[in-house]
């Protein structure tokens, strides 16, 4: 990213870029930020060409575009989505150091084989950037930015729970923070009561609550979160699914603890910031790895027998909540 940032300063750019990942939204803020480097403000499409492998082009034609020279202008910009050209060997690659200097290729995909022919001679004859979710860390500190430069603060402990919330998907969370800029007004400080009103929390976040409370024994607390979340149009398997996906992250915590893990080594091997393991650890202090094993084994029964129809969905789930919260 920062070479790409260094181009657009010295206006010198590789023939062709190649940009993938699953970080979408800072994906296209590259893609808009090189298109305005390389056409300028006006973003005049004559030099500029698109090309949507999704709904079908011409590679034949996207070479000869990628060789003709700019009208009245230093480049010529050609951005192509979903090309196609990774899936198997394409020859694409032979064609990279015939593209001349006067033209820009970008390429945009969800995923990217390194071992292709493709990806070796983009890597040697242009630049390769690869986009991913970020850390909560780095989500913590782009929201802590993204709300400077509307003029606002927010406490770290506060985006910290807005992030846990939300989620790290930087699409998502710059529409809630757009949300709560609009929310606050004037106010120079986003307060947790702010996050609590007007964002969307997303249904990882209730699943804690709902494991939270059965691991406590309420059942009550969690049917109500449960009933709550039913009320959102959330399915009942879709829940179960949530609800083994944290007694299985539980059980890797459980599994840490046992082997006596120091906090700080324990919450590297887990990819998770040190206060949330501690957090999480004194969650577990009388909850055994043979009790979590125990309720990811009734998750298990209790979803063979919605699929089989022995039990409808939405009653099978209210009885696994009261079994679990009995363990």
């Amino acid at each position: 990213m920062k070479n790409i940032k260094a181009d657009i300063v010295s206006g010198k750019y590789k023939r062709v870029y190649l940009l993938y990942g699953d970080e979408f939204y800072l994906l296209r803020r590259c893609v808009a930020s090189l298109k305005k480097g390389v056409l300028g403000d006006d973003g005049s499409d004559v030099n500029f060409t698109a090309f949507d492998g999704s709904s079908g082009y011409d590679v034949n034609e996207l070479k000869e575009i990628c060789q003709t020279l700019p009208f009245f202008a230093d480049r010529r910009l050609i951005i192509v989505e979903n090309s196609g050209l990774f899936g198997g060997d394409s020859g694409f690659d032979a064609f990279i150091p015939q593209i001349p200097d006067s033209t820009v290729l970008i390429l945009i995909e969800h995923s990217a084989d390194k071992k292709t022919k493709l990806y070796k001679a983009i890597k040697e004859g242009g630049y390769v950037c690869e986009f991913t979710t970020p850390t909560p860390d780095q989500a913590i500190e782009f929201c802590a930015g993204y709300l400077g430069k509307a003029g606002k603060r927010i406490s770290r402990d506060d985006c910290t729970y807005f992030v846990n919330g939300v989620g790290q998907d930087l699409y998502n969370v710059s529409t809630e923070l757009d949300k709560l800029i609009d929310y606050t007004g004037d106010a120079d400080t986003v307060k947790r009561a702010d996050i609590d009103a007007i964002c969307s929390m997303q249904i990882e976040n209730k699943i804690f609550d709902i494991v939270d409370s059965l691991m406590s024994g309420s059942f009550k607390d969690a049917l109500k979160i449960y009933h709550d979340l039913i009320s959102l149009r959330e399915q009942p398997l879709g829940i179960l699914r949530f609800i083994v996906a944290r007694y299985l992250k539980l059980l890797g915590i459980r599994d840490e603890i046992n082997r006596g893990r120091s906090v700080n080594e324990a919450a590297s091997n887990l990819k998770m910031p040190d206060w949330l393991f501690k957090k999480e650890k004194a969650k577990l202090k009388d909850f055994s790895s043979a009790k979590i094993l125990k309720a990811i084994e009734l998750c298990t029964e209790t979803e063979n027998l919605i699929k089989t129809g022995d039990i409808a969905d939405s009653a099978g789930l209210e009885i696994l909540l009261a079994n679990l919260s009995a363990l």
